[in-house]
């Protein structure tokens, strides 16, 4: 067997030709054996020379007539030492296959590239990805390598079982860590042409399966001298976005999640067209703020799809935006009330400022974008506020059609909001640029409670309860506009602390409006308001309102504007900090105030009732106002005009008012009727004046015109049964009118028990600034004064300044030693008669009087007493006075019995005036004569005049000192009415 082998070997090597193809395969197969390890160390050695760092390789085959190369243990260092630094990549297999031909047109194809079971780690810095630099051979950096440029083309390129772990040192804290696992990584038909003559189009196709999700790229790429012409399509699917959170620092959000798909279209042409089409979305979106437990903002998918974004001309063009089940926080009362956009808790360093602008730029601003949204719809989104202890869901739904910058296009709108308790609905056109709006707005029983608990504002914290309505049309450019019907149901403002204090309500308020408008005024000057705000109703309607309003030493009792502290404190609201170049002690400047205007065709309350609660007094004042209605046409303000009142009132313990009339600034007409006001509740407002008012009733009418300069008023008041006590009242009384107030009250009632007094007032407009309470105060008085001075007058007494001069009335005057009135006592006696029957309240004290008149007519008439029982026979004792007792004696018979007198001689004259000084005085007929007189005064008075004889007190006599005038002196009282006794 082996003689025939060898001789075959012999023969096949005895050719020359064979032995140099079996030395050349010989010689061939040495090389392929021996070429990875000859190539392995150059391959390595010529890549650490060419990139700072290492490269490390530990097997290599090759299949050179295919043009195959396969690494085994492949790795890229950033440092020499590998053990100082993990590996930037790695890969256990690494296979390629380029095409040999290929090379000849300068084109590096590659067939295949396999990567398996690789790892790339990149780390970012300030500077940028930390990958390994080449080193350059030439210092001067210039590439002084002829020929022409190459092309590059790929027909297969997979990755497998891979990971690419990206580490960024740009954050702040620990590197964030980004990994991205590839399943399944491929590249098709790869194809980059630098030869603008070559007419065959580079193409890209690249699809990759990641361990969450997915990315493919197609692409199609053609180079011009101009540049290049790119047209891809890019596609994701289920890519995830958490990581994006550590980029997002601005925000202080703990947690990021959600999925990511996109199918974009983007076409560029050289000095042409370049633009993006297609669509994205967000599918459940998560984002987490520390300060909640749950997601500030959850959404379950978001998706726009892009008509057209034209980078070029700078205009976008959405075909539709699609939201559903966005789940937003809100808490108003945070200064940031969005949840979601919370800055980071620990963001206490300064942010960096904005670069400054370039003037110089200026002229090479690009024009603005513009944009249009052909459709837009936002379904089931809720907004969770959580102001409060409790949440309150709103529940919307909104929808747009071609919204545009465009400030000619109108976008059709609509809006729907749902709470607990009522629902709003907003529809209309909307323009953005700039903001305009015209639609319908409507409200339907929207509970205000849990609405407004969630906003820590001024007084908001008052509501109880209220339900709101309303069919508004509403305007919004220039101006605001806003006409329909607005009403609030069931208000109830009230504060737990102050709920005895305070409280408003009411049953329904409905509104007509004719037109609110809100408007910059223009051509205004400095100073004046910067808004002015025009209101016309048509209809104001109060129905059944309810209020406590309670007053004490600072004003008006109101709950504190905003709600009690942690601590219990009412919280105030802090001042604005001063600007920082104002100079200190400077008050800041304020804007202007809103100027306002309201006009009311027809307002009218309706059934109001109310508490009134004065605490500024002692006792406290407490009142009642049991029913209210108003109505009045015409109401202007600032102008304060009102073309028809008619206001009537009834309560305040039975009293009524009714005020009817008009005001106008040039010519105002009021009158008002109160009737039977109780006055003793006023009790409390006189207890600093010593005055208690234990019964009477007030009852008012009043006139009052108002002309361009004057003012003039006429009024009426009459008290009835007044009751009024207090000894510190009384003397006040006294001192300020000069006379006791209970006879003042006597002098003035009339039969019924009633005091009526007449007010007139008339004056200039200047006098009301100074004080129309003064003025009226000084027309009471003099009032008063005018009412007593009638019945004063009677009395002998006048006034003077306002006061009674002397309170003492003149006596009633009787015949000289007679018990029978005088001719004017008898008149005066009449008009002492008439006084009393005109004040029923008063009682006549009398007190009989003599005087000196009195004395010597009772002398005169004992000494004629003693000369008529001398007269005969007791003559004789003494003949040498006969002739002249004789004479005294009928002078005095003449004088004493109402004749006339015969004169007396001097002689005569002395014994009459010696007899009558010698007399005893007459201390018991002055007596008798003094109670006789007073007794027939009184006599006289009930017989003939008819007043009770309750009412007339005959006093004890007064002979002593003799009075200046003989007759009855009088006094007034006040008529006490005995309590009637207790069985």
């Amino acid at each position: 067997m082996d003689r025939p082998v060898s001789g075959r070997l012999a023969r096949i090597l005895a050719s020359p030709r064979n032995r140099i193809l079996l030395a050349i395969g010989v010689l061939g197969l040495s090389v392929r054996i021996a070429l990875p390890e000859i190539l392995r160390p150059i391959l390595v050695a010529r890549a650490d020379a060419a990139l700072e760092g290492r490269i490390e390789l530990e097997d290599l085959d090759l299949a050179l007539l295919r043009g195959g190369v396969t690494l085994h243990g492949f790795s890229v260092h950033s440092h020499e030492r590998p053990s100082e630094a993990p590996a930037l990549f790695e890969a256990d297999r690494l296979f390629t296959q380029i095409s040999w031909l290929a090379l000849f047109s300068r084109t590096l194809e590659i067939e295949e590239l396999e990567i398996e079971q690789f790892a790339v780690r990149l780390d970012r810095s300030a500077e940028g990805l930390r990958l390994p630099k080449p080193i350059a051979s030439d210092p001067s950096g210039v590439d002084k390598s002829p020929g022409e440029a190459w092309s590059f083309a790929a027909d297969l390129i997979s990755l497998r079982e891979g990971k690419i772990a990206l580490f960024d040192h740009t954050v702040k804290g620990e590197p964030e860590r980004f990994e991205l696992g590839i399943e399944d990584f491929s590249a098709r038909e790869l194809a980059i042409r630098s030869d603008p003559s070559d007419d065959e189009p580079g193409r890209i196709a690249i699809e990759a399966k990641l361990d969450q999700g997915s990315v493919s790229l197609a692409a199609w790429i053609k180079q011009y001298d101009a540049g290049l012409d790119v047209r891809s399509t890019l596609n994701l699917v289920d890519v995830p976005i958490g990581k994006l959170r550590a980029y997002l620092t601005q925000f202080g959000w703990d947690e990021l999640a959600g999925r990511l798909d996109a199918s974009l279209e983007h076409r560029y042409e050289p000095g042409g067209v370049h633009e993006i089409s297609g669509k994205a979305s967000i599918a459940d979106l998560r984002i987490g703020v520390a300060r909640f437990d749950e997601p500030a903002l959850a959404w379950e998918n978001f998706e726009v799809v892009f008509g057209r974004v034209d980078l070029v001309k700078r205009h976008i063009e959405i075909e539709s935006i699609l939201s559903t089940g966005a789940h937003a926080l809100v808490d108003p009362r945070s200064e940031t009330p969005l949840a979601l956009l919370t800055p980071p808790g620990d963001s206490t360093g300064e942010q960096e400022p904005a670069p400054a602008e370039n003037p110089g730029d200026a002229g090479d601003a690009q024009p603005a974008w513009t944009w249009r949204v052909e459709k837009a719809n936002v379904a089931d989104l809720v907004v969770d506020l959580r102001g409060a202890k409790e949440p309150l869901l709103l529940r919307a739904q909104a929808e747009l059609t071609s919204l545009s910058s465009d400030p000619e296009v109108r976008a059709p709108v609509s809006l729907a909001l749902a709470a607990e308790q009522g629902r709003l609905q907003l529809a209309g056109e909307l323009a953005l640029a700039p903001l305009a709006f015209d639609g319908q707005l409507s409200i339907r029983d929207l509970a205000l409670k849990p609405l407004v608990a969630q906003v820590e504002a001024r007084a908001l914290h008052w509501l109880r309860a209220g339900t709101l309505r309303a069919d508004l049309a509403l305007s919004l450019g220039d101006d605001a506009r806003a006409s329909g019907l607005l009403g609030l149901a069931g208000l109830d403002l009230e504060e737990a602390a102050t709920a005895k204090q305070f409280a408003v309500e009411w049953k329904d308020l409905e509104l007509a409006i004719q037109e609110i408008k809100l408007s910059d005024p223009a051509g205004r000057s400095q100073g004046d308001p910067a808004l002015s705000l025009d209101i016309k109703l048509a209809r104001l309607r109060l129905a059944a309102p309810r209020f406590v309003l309670t007053r004490d030493e600072k004003g008006l009792v109101l709950p504190p504007l905003l709600p009690a502290s942690k601590d219990g404190d009412p919280a105030e609201a802090e001042s604005p900090p001063a600007p920082p170049d104002a100079p200190p002690g400077d008050a800041p400047v304020e804007s202007p105030p809103l100027a306002i205007t309201l006009a009311i065709a027809d307002a009218r309350v309706e059934g109001a009732r109310g508490r009134l609660v004065d605490r500024a007094v002692e006792p406290y004042y407490r009142g009642r106002i049991e029913a209210l209605e108003l109505h009045a046409t015409g109401v202007r303000w600032p102008a304060n005009e009102v073309d028809e009142l008619d206001l009537t009132m009834k309560g305040l313990r039975g009293a009524t008012l009714a005020l009817r009339g008009s005001i106008h600034p040039g010519k105002s007409k009021l009158e008002g009727e109160l009737v039977e006001l109780p006055l003793d509740q006023f009790n409390p407002y006189l207890a600093s004046t010593g005055y208690n008012l234990q019964g009477g009733t007030l009852s008012l009418e009043s006139k009052a015109r108002f002309q361009s300069e004057r003012f003039k008023t006429k009024s009426k008041i009459v008290f009835s049964a007044l009751d009024v006590g207090g000894s510190e009242g009384e003397a006040a009384f006294q001192e300020n009118f000069g006379i006791p107030l209970s006879l003042a009250i006597g002098l003035l009632e009339d039969l019924d028990g009633r005091i009526r007094l007449a007010i007139p007032v008339v004056g200039k407009r200047d006098r009301v600034k100074l004080g129309l309470g003064r003025i009226v105060g000084q027309a009471l008085r003099k009032a008063l004064v005018g009412a007593l001075a009638s019945p004063l007058k009677l009395l002998g007494t006048g006034t003077r300044d306002g006061k009674v001069e002397n309170l003492a009335p003149e006596p009633i005057v009787f015949a000289p030693g007679s018990s029978e009135l005088s001719a004017q006592g008898s008149d005066r006696a009449e008009e002492i008669a008439g006084l009393l029957a005109a004040s029923p309240g008063i009682t006549l004290v009398l007190t009989g009087q003599s005087s000196e008149s009195d004395q010597r007519v009772l002398r005169e008439r004992a000494l004629l007493v003693q000369l008529e029982a001398s007269r005969g026979v007791r003559a004789l004792a003494a003949l040498g006075e006969i002739s002249t007792r004789r004479a005294v004696r009928d002078h005095l018979g003449r004088k004493l019995s109402g004749g006339t007198p015969r004169p007396l001689s001097g002689e005569e004259f002395r014994w009459l005036e010696t007899a009558i000084s010698q007399s005893a005085r007459p201390t018991s007929a002055l007596e008798q004569l003094a109670d006789a007189r007073a007794n027939r005064l009184r006599e006289l008075l009930a017989s003939e005049h008819g007043i009770a004889a309750t009412r007339l007190v005959v006093a004890s006599s007064r002979i002593d000192p003799p009075a200046p005038k003989p007759g009855v002196g009088i006094a007034l009282a006040v008529l006490v009415t005995p309590e009637p006794s207790t069985p």
